[in-house]
């Protein structure tokens, strides 16, 4: 399960290098952080059904405590 939670956070930042990249050249994208990367998300063709599996991959990160 952690390894769905780093896949999700590689996604977000790897998301983040591409606007940050088009903006660099000119391409249309704007520097950005995490949270407007989410707000890019949210304004997409299912946008929040990328946002919730993002989300639910996040808390994949959150360690389970062995009983």
């Amino acid at each position: 399960m952690v390894l769905t939670g780093y896949a999700a956070k590689g996604i977000v930042y790897a998301i983040t290098g591409i606007l940050t990249y088009m903006a660099a050249f000119n391409m249309g994208g704007q520097q950005t952080g995490s949270k407007r990367v989410m707000y890019f998300l949210e304004k997409q063709f299912f946008g929040n059904v990328l946002l919730t599996l993002i989300a639910l991959g996040l808390l994949c990160t959150i360690p389970i405590l062995k009983i």
